[in-house]
């Protein structure tokens, strides 16, 4: 029974250190803004596409990045438009907490 009991513990430490990593890889997403942790990274740019409610910018390197909002998430100071100068915060999961233009 001992032996079993030690295979079952090493099953069990592998299966949750398995799917922590799949569910961190899947935080940062394909086209989120990399961040470190949970905390809000702000990023500025001009905004260069508008897809239902993905928004993609180009940032002051030049760098494309692609961020969603949410309504029930997203504190917008504005409705900008694809040529807009914008701030936005960005959560590590890809979601923008908040927009505002810059001018």
């Amino acid at each position: 029974m001992n032996k079993h009991t030690g295979a079952i513990v090493l099953s069990i430490l592998f299966a949750v250190g398995t799917a922590g990593a799949a569910y961190a890889a899947s935080l940062e997403g394909a086209n989120a803004v990399p961040s470190k942790g949970l905390v809000p990274r702000t990023v500025t740019g001009e905004l260069t596409k508008i897809v239902g409610d993905t928004y993609t910018m180009k940032d002051l390197s030049g760098k494309e990045i692609h961020f969603k909002i949410d309504e029930a998430r997203t504190m917008m100071n504005t409705h900008p438009v694809v040529g807009d100068k914008i701030m936005a915060e960005v959560q590590a999961q890809g979601y923008a907490y908040s927009i505002n233009q810059v001018r």
